[in-house]
């Protein structure tokens, strides 16, 4: 996974799913209800395949890192590349 696939998943997420409701923190949800999550909007939101894998990616790798688990290639919270994909203003998640 590459820090461009995170922007990109957190750029459709503000975009895609702000327009119906509130956005959720990616740590609001265990990291495993994302998919199941994303998955049951997709239709609504209007997400291709491919942006639903890029949402759930970002929202995933966030949530877990934030709860102390690792990710892919043992990326953790302190990793460089995570706190500037998750370094987000709450008026902008």
């Amino acid at each position: 996974m590459q820090m461009q696939d995170l922007m990109s998943g957190r750029q459709l997420y503000v975009l895609k799913c702000s327009g119906c409701h509130s956005l959720h923190r990616p740590d609001e949800l265990p990291a495993l209800q994302w998919e199941k999550t994303v998955a049951e909007m997709m239709t609504r939101a209007k997400l291709t395949s491919e942006e639903a894998q890029l949402i759930v990616r970002y929202l995933v790798t966030v949530s877990a890192t934030k709860e102390g688990a690792p990710y892919e290639n043992g990326v953790t919270n302190g990793s460089k590349w995570i706190q500037e994909c998750t370094s987000i203003g709450s008026n902008d998640l």
